[in-house]
């Protein structure tokens, strides 16, 4: 936690919409440990304020708003906001279409991005008419819309149970939604000719999960990273199944973003010396800040034409040559 974020700070920068995403991660993983810096005898919990200030931040991450909602600090305002966010992954609205309260499922059924076969068992099962109809509406379905999505539903909660069995999961894959093929792509037990199948979905989505399943094999993981979809790309370059001989070819990848993460990985000496004569700043100081960069390219960086660029391959050489003068 950086030593300088007290609570007042941390709750003035999560009301800004200008606060960088990074940012927001960080006091979202600091806020067991914040402390204010004025104490207040009487109102809410301050760390219940904060939580409802980070869930109301419209840049929030969408793994930053899966946490909130599990921290002892949400409150039922809190939740709802996490259930009106437009980040909000399916999975947290799944959670909270569980919640046990009525305004929390109410944000859910009136979410945007709720996945049809949800709306479908709010409709049918939700004890609060309120939400039913507002679910109803949301998807205005067909009964015969509804029965599919209520048997996709059953599906889709098949396939994320961890005994789910591998046969299974491969017929599983061949249903007719993306909702399901996703739950199927993010699955430990799906098979990997299953998975050969999905890395050539027409969604992107369930590319994009295939790729960050840390049970995907380097050869799969190969084949991802051609995919067109620059967040499939993304992903497989964040997965640690994925070889040096891959993670060389991204290397040249046109986003630069991609070519910066390779940059701190422990990429091959090849990958690494091509991104140290980068164009973008990023991705060079990325490769100069990187422990796993060799001395003989750092030196290089050290005379780079960005003193932040210089700065980091300083840094790394020295505490290379001492490696607890961080600590």
């Amino acid at each position: 936690m950086n030593k300088d974020l007290t609570f007042d700070i941390a709750l003035r920068l999560a009301e800004r919409d200008d606060t960088p995403l990074h940012v927001l991660s960080e006091i979202c993983a600091s806020m067991e440990n914040l402390t204010r810096d004025t104490w207040i005898p009487f109102g809410p919990n301050p760390k219940v304020l904060l939580a409802s200030a980070l869930a109301k931040n419209p840049n929030l991450p969408a793994f930053n708003l899966d946490s909130l909602t599990y921290t002892n600090f949400s409150s039922e305002q809190t939740l709802k906001l996490i259930a009106k966010h437009p980040k909000t992954p399916r999975d947290t609205l799944q959670t909270l279409a569980e919640s046990g309260y009525v305004e929390v499922r109410f944000e859910v059924a009136r979410n945007p991005n709720t996945p049809n076969w949800l709306l479908a068992e709010l409709t049918t099962s939700d004890e609060n008419n309120e939400v039913r109809n507002i679910a109803s509406e949301n998807r205005n379905a067909t009964p015969e819309e509804l029965k599919f999505d209520l048997a996709v539903g059953r599906c889709v909660r098949y396939a994320k149970e961890w005994h789910a069995k591998s046969e299974e999961l491969a017929e599983l894959a061949t249903v007719d939604s993306a909702d399901v093929r996703i739950a199927v792509a993010e699955h430990r037990n799906t098979p990997h000719s299953t998975m050969e199948e999905l890395a050539h979905d027409q969604k992107c989505t369930v590319r994009k999960v295939l790729a960050d399943n840390t049970e995907t094999p380097s050869a799969i993981l190969r084949t991802l990273a051609n995919d067109t979809n620059d967040e499939v790309r993304k992903a497989v370059v964040l997965n640690y199944n994925t070889s040096s001989e891959t993670l060389t070819a991204l290397a040249k990848d046109e986003v630069a973003d991609i070519r910066r993460i390779i940059g701190c990985r422990s990429a091959t000496t090849e990958a690494l010396n091509l991104l140290a004569k980068d164009k973008i700043i990023d991705v060079r100081q990325a490769v100069a800040g990187n422990h796993n960069t060799p001395n003989s390219i750092l030196e290089e960086l050290a005379s780079d034409e960005n003193p932040k660029v210089r700065d980091s391959a300083n840094k790394c050489i020295t505490d290379k040559k001492n490696p607890f003068s961080q600590y």
